[in-house]
């Protein structure tokens, strides 16, 4: 039998390796805590992170919003102002050139009669002075009747399908005495139906061609050929012509109201043609160039929509 003494060492040896064993397990354990924790914590701190970038990103993005309703809001605005000004000066301009005509008439018919009744019967000056009148009272007649179609480009609002191989036609036939006079010869292919104003398409037709025709090299009978390209939803007119062309300088300068390259004891006109083909392509949502080389003709191009959606 073993001592009693012998008996409480080896119980006593046993129990502190079991508490031994059992510290080292829970040492264990809060080390894996303690290392779970720092996961979670370094987890938590990536999470707050992404919560700061989304949330300086979402500010980002609204401080991008507000500057783009801003600067949206001021564009509006811009365009609501040159829209105003720009129809209270088509309409300003259709008051005055209406208010014009008739004393305008009355100095042209009175001229006219001083001219037709006292011809040959005061002097040579009074002749030339009332021709010059006559002239000058024709010529603003002209111009008058130009600003006047002009601010009128987009009061008609009716459209219907136009059929541009009859509007070109037209054209043609109202042009008649000049294309005879200068021996014109015209080509065009089959040309597309748009929906449209046809008043409006007559008068873009009508300026395009008669300039081809008008600024032709002397001696040199024009020719005028008349195409188009389809393109997506809209298309692509031509007007070529082999007539005295232009310099680059001027290829932006012929759009604009009253601008003339020329003498209008050369070529006469007022310098609102192509300033109205330009009015009136806008409206078709379209764009109209030039391309020109001087002394060899020239090509005038216009597009226009498919349907006009403006």
């Amino acid at each position: 039998m073993m001592p009693q003494s012998k008996y409480e060492e080896d119980k006593r040896a046993a129990e502190l390796v079991a508490a031994n064993k059992e510290l080292t397990f829970q040492n264990e354990e809060k080390e894996k805590r303690a290392a779970e924790l720092v996961v979670a914590d370094i987890e938590l701190n990536f999470q707050n992170k992404e919560k700061e970038d989304m949330e300086e990103t979402q500010r980002a993005l609204l401080n991008i919003l507000e500057d783009y309703t801003e600067e949206k809001r001021k564009v509006e605005s811009v365009n609501n102002s040159l829209i105003s000004a720009n129809k209270e000066l088509e309409q300003f301009a259709y008051v005055a050139s209406h208010d014009l005509q008739e004393p305008l008439r009355t100095i042209s018919n009175f001229a006219g009669l001083l001219q037709k009744k006292y011809a040959g019967k005061i002097d040579k000056d009074a002749d030339a002075y009332t021709g010059i009148i006559v002239k000058a009272a024709t010529k603003m007649q002209n111009l008058i009747k130009y600003l006047l179609d002009f601010s009128r480009i987009g009061r008609n609002v009716s459209q219907e399908a136009v059929d541009c191989n009859e509007i070109v036609e037209e054209v043609i036939a109202g042009m008649n005495a000049s294309i005879t006079e200068s021996n014109a010869k015209i080509t065009f292919p089959t040309l597309p139906v748009l929906q449209g104003n046809k008043l409006e398409l007559n008068q873009l037709f009508q300026n395009v061609i008669s300039n081809a025709i008008k600024f032709r090299k002397k001696d040199v009978a024009p020719e005028v050929e008349i195409t188009v390209e389809e393109k997506g939803n809209e298309y692509l007119f031509a007007i070529k012509d082999n007539g005295i062309g232009m310099e680059d300088q001027y290829k932006e300068r012929i759009f604009i109201l009253f601008q003339r390259l020329h003498n209008t004891s050369d070529y006469p006109g007022t310098g609102i043609g192509l300033a109205l083909c330009k009015k009136i392509v806008r409206l078709y949502n379209g764009e109209i160039w030039i391309e020109s080389t001087l002394g060899e003709g020239s090509t005038l191009y216009f597009t226009l929509r498919k349907e006009n959606v403006s």
